[in-house]
């Protein structure tokens, strides 16, 4: 339900990866989550991270549409005691902004160990247009064709097997 009702309310997110990260999950249990992005790749990191509160599994179009609704246009959404939804316009961009979303979850939580002041990325349309330049369609790439590397994936095509 919740990629359905996502699709439906907000046709330009052509895919949603649901994840149960280790990172993103413990990132979940925080009462604040902190919205920095700590690397480049994960320039798309929200300035606000919403967070799924519903201790619940979604299992209808009812609760799926409240996830689509809070998280809205938001790259990642955490969902509480569960792990995270991470959105982008296709498949191979979803793959990868989740891999940089468990990435940077990591080092924000490390970071937070440490018990000291850290310098995050900027914040706002300048996060963004930073991205932007980062993101482009040669670094996905280049980066889908490192991951794939190291997963046997099936082959292609019409009449592929999976």
């Amino acid at each position: 339900y919740m990629h359905s009702e996502t699709h439906r309310l907000f046709p330009k997110i052509r895919s949603l990866a649901h994840v149960h990260a280790p990172a993103l999950t413990q990132l979940s249990l925080l009462a604040d989550v902190p919205n920095d992005s700590l690397t480049l790749n994960a320039g798309f990191w929200p300035d606000r991270v919403p967070v799924y509160d519903e201790p619940d599994l979604v299992r209808d179009r009812e609760t799926a549409q409240r996830l689509a609704r809070l998280q809205g246009r938001e790259v990642v959404c955490l969902l509480r005691w569960h792990g995270a939804m991470i959105a982008a316009p296709s498949i191979r961009q979803a793959v990868v902004r989740a891999i940089h979303a468990e990435e940077n979850a990591r080092f924000i939580l490390g970071t937070m160990s440490l018990g000291r002041d850290v310098v995050p990325l900027m914040h706002g349309e300048e996060r963004k247009a930073m991205y932007a330049k980062i993101a482009t369609p040669k670094h996905l790439a280049a980066y889908w064709q490192f991951e794939s590397s190291l997963v046997a994936l099936p082959p292609e095509g019409p009449g592929a097997k999976i």
